[in-house]
């Protein structure tokens, strides 16, 4: 092999080299996509679970329901009887929809803070009283928020739904 050969060689696993970077980094970060489609495709703890609830209330009635699938991505179905309407009390009905794993968790903590409000007062939380804890709740999570749509609903010791 002559001196030109070798060189032309070389210079051809240079430019070869250049190509594989280029390559890369278009692979990885390309040119056409967007910042936000970018940001979109990073890793997210969460799912997408979605789901519905309805809530009716009347004068004294409240009626709630939801579907009971739990899909991801609106196209894999998970489980087709999720439970998603939840009695708090005698009186008082969580509905829920959204990540799963915050749903079963909000549940949870207003269940245990009922049960020690029944233990402290000798009685069941009132609708209202229940919703205000719902409220503060959802916003001490503001930073870090539950993904999941609460509904509550009830009918108070008067009577009267909210």
């Amino acid at each position: 092999m002559s001196l030109y050969e070798v060189s032309v060689h070389e210079a051809g696993l240079t430019e070869m080299k250049h190509f594989d970077k280029a390559f890369r980094n278009a692979y990885v970060s390309p040119p056409w996509q967007t910042s936000k489609i970018v940001h979109h495709q990073r890793w997210n703890p969460y799912t997408i679970e979605g789901g519905s609830t309805l809530a009716i209330a009347g004068e004294n009635f409240a009626i709630v329901a939801t579907d009971t699938r739990m899909s991801q991505h609106d196209v894999n179905v998970m489980n087709r009887e999720a439970e998603k309407v939840h009695d708090l009390n005698k009186s008082i009905i969580l509905a829920t929809a959204g990540f799963y794993g915050d749903v079963l968790q909000l549940r949870r903590v207003l269940q245990a803070r009922l049960h020690k409000y029944r233990f402290d007062y000798r009685t069941d939380m009132t609708v209202d009283l229940c919703a205000e804890l719902l409220s503060r709740n959802l916003y001490y999570r503001r930073f870090f928020p539950y993904y999941t749509g609460a509904l509550l609903a009830g009918v108070d010791e008067d009577g009267k739904s909210f």
